[in-house]
């Protein structure tokens, strides 16, 4: 937040996937990316009425885009912005694996760094599933033999090589990215049985070299996204809209959102 109150003439200070962020987007980017500031899950407790939340509210208010300056950017022209250093925060995600994140970052540029979402605690990076959801298992099931070896064909190797490039396993990724001397490039094995092969070419670093390390980085360095209550994030929606609408204030959102929160957190306990 100190960052976003040094300037008060940002062109541009929220980016995400092209557009500028509303406040409301920016306000969740923020708040459901970190439970430790404002929610305590463990403890039952949470402190939306501090100053601090109110300060938040205010800023996303300030700089989130209205629906009158919502239009989309081409890549360039985000890049333009942040060389400029007009653009705080881009929020970028990948659902391609290394041929997504790869791509990203040769957008960016050498100039480029991949930080996090502000955090008090890891890297700020996060990981979920396509469907926002996990494989769990019960931990009182009889049949944990059954379900070990269901596990262990998932991520056996060579079902991990017929991911489209998306394994979860590192040995693979790292030993699916091979230089085709045909091409004169690095690709990306995507596909690959008997008779059948199927890659992509990846996106490449000024000098020719792949992005694989940062990548391997960056995935170990991932967390599991902090799972927020659907009724929480439900009630910050319903009272947060008012404010941004400009018919309630910071303050007042605030302490009703605290009230909410605190009277869901009780009943769970």
């Amino acid at each position: 937040m100190g960052v976003l109150e040094s300037r008060e003439d940002w062109k541009c200070p929220f980016l995400r996937n092209g557009f500028q962020a509303g406040g409301y987007d920016i306000l969740c980017g923020l708040l459901f990316h970190d439970e430790s500031s404002f929610l305590d899950l463990e403890q039952g407790s949470c402190r939306f009425d501090s100053p601090e939340f109110v300060r938040l509210l205010e800023l996303c208010k300030k700089y989130g885009a209205t629906g009158t300056n919502k239009e989309r950017m081409d890549e360039d022209q985000c890049l333009a912005l942040m060389r400029e250093g007009e653009v705080v925060i881009e929020v970028a995600s990948s659902e391609k694996g290394l041929a997504g994140y790869s791509i990203v970052m040769q957008g960016l540029g050498e100039e480029g760094h991949v930080v996090g979402f502000p955090t008090e605690e890891g890297s700020g990076s996060y990981v979920t599933s396509y469907s926002y959801g996990y494989l769990v298992v019960n931990a009182q099931t009889a049949y944990k033999e059954e379900i070990g070896k269901f596990f262990s064909l998932l991520l056996d190797y060579d079902n991990q090589l017929e991911t489209d490039g998306k394994s979860v396993r590192m040995d693979v990724i790292r030993d699916s990215v091979y230089y085709n001397p045909q091409t004169e490039r690095y690709e990306l094995l995507c596909f690959s049985n008997i008779g059948n092969k199927v890659s992509k070419e990846l996106a490449l670093k000024p000098d020719g070299s792949t992005y694989l390390e940062e990548f391997l980085d960056f995935v170990e360095s991932c967390q599991p996204v902090p799972n927020i209550p659907v009724q929480i994030r439900i009630i910050v929606y319903e009272e947060a809209l008012p404010f941004f609408e400009g018919s309630k204030g910071a303050v007042e959102t605030a302490e009703a959102i605290q009230s909410r929160v605190q009277l869901y957190l009780d009943e769970r306990k």
